[in-house]
């Protein structure tokens, strides 16, 4: 029996949340999990936090070089950076296929770029690792369906929590609510996955 994989993926330049929903076509929830990709080490938290919650979460950690001579070989760094997180998502999206069968069913959601909420430069690198995970994902996201949709930030706030300007901190309590054993230090990257991955699943559902 096939199964569905629901991924949702909440990119960000420090911290990108994804969320796996694994269910089998008589919509029996078979696994979940959460990832959070970072650069750098992970504080003595952090580490306790992941084995505490082991069965659920896990950190990737990748390394990204911020040393540069001049602003050529900066903004190459920032690529191979953003390369790295790519990488990382497909990983995870393949292992889960491969963990459930290979023939998975597999729908992403990517939350889209909110333009307005910030008018410095990180907004432009954001935009480009946005894009840079679709087309991984377009390319690379193997299975027997591979579905990828963009929701706008306001709908999928809308789907989280009934409103479409609700602040991070009702999301979060949302996510919490669900998930109050889940006890990270930082759960606002994985919380806007896991929605996210509730979001597409849904549309398909009623398809």
């Amino acid at each position: 029996m096939y199964n569905n994989i629901y991924v949702g993926i909440d990119p960000s330049i420090n911290s990108t949340g994804v969320c796996t929903l694994v269910y089998d076509l008589d919509g029996e929830l078979k696994e979940d999990r959460f990832y959070i990709i970072k650069n750098g080490k992970l504080t003595k938290k952090e580490q306790k936090a992941e084995l505490d919650n082991i069965d659920k979460f896990s950190y990737v950690l990748l390394e990204r070089n911020t040393e540069a001579e001049d602003n050529h070989e900066l903004e190459l760094n920032k690529t191979l950076y953003f390369m790295e997180v790519v990488s990382s998502i497909l990983e995870i999206i393949n292992t889960t296929n491969y963990r459930f069968g290979r023939f998975c069913n597999i729908y992403v959601c990517i939350e889209g770029i909110s333009y307005g909420s910030s008018q410095t430069k990180s907004v432009f690198d954001l935009a480009g690792l946005n894009f840079m995970i679709r087309s991984g994902i377009i390319k690379n996201c193997k299975g027997l369906t591979s579905e990828l949709i963009v929701g706008t930030p306001g709908e999928l706030k809308k789907f989280s929590t009934g409103k479409g300007n609700s602040a991070k901190d009702i999301i979060v309590s949302a996510f919490k609510a669900i998930y109050p054993n889940l006890n990270l230090p930082k759960v606002d990257d994985i919380a806007d996955a896991y929605f996210m991955a509730n979001y597409i699943k849904k549309i398909k559902e009623n398809n």
